[in-house]
């Protein structure tokens, strides 16, 4: 799991396909894949769990394109000098209910 840059303290393993990830065991998080490959990284930042709070979502629930959106937006706050908000992040996203997953648009 290096290639997603996952410290060693997290016990990683491999789901059965047929596995629903809105089903965990406590103690445990579940991710996609995609979310990975999306530029997910741990442990969160901070902003992220800000805004999962305030959205009232978990990471699960949320498309991979999500994470590239979140991504952008601190990469630009950094660039910028300036600190993330979730009133700022609310001015550029707005969370919506896919088929696939709650997306940002």
């Amino acid at each position: 799991m290096n290639k997603y840059h996952i410290p060693n303290f997290y016990n990683v393993k491999a789901l059965p396909l047929d596995h629903r990830l809105c089903i965990n065991s406590s103690g445990y998080v579940s991710e996609y894949l995609a979310q990975l490959e999306a530029g997910l990284k741990f442990p969160l930042p901070l902003f992220f769990h800000k805004v999962l709070e305030h959205f009232q979502v978990e990471i699960g629930q949320l498309h991979a394109k999500f994470i590239c959106h979140i991504n952008a937006y601190l990469i630009t706050c950094v660039a910028l000098g300036v600190k993330p908000s979730i009133g700022t992040f609310k001015e550029f996203f707005r969370l919506a209910l896919s088929r696939v997953g709650y997306i940002f648009s």
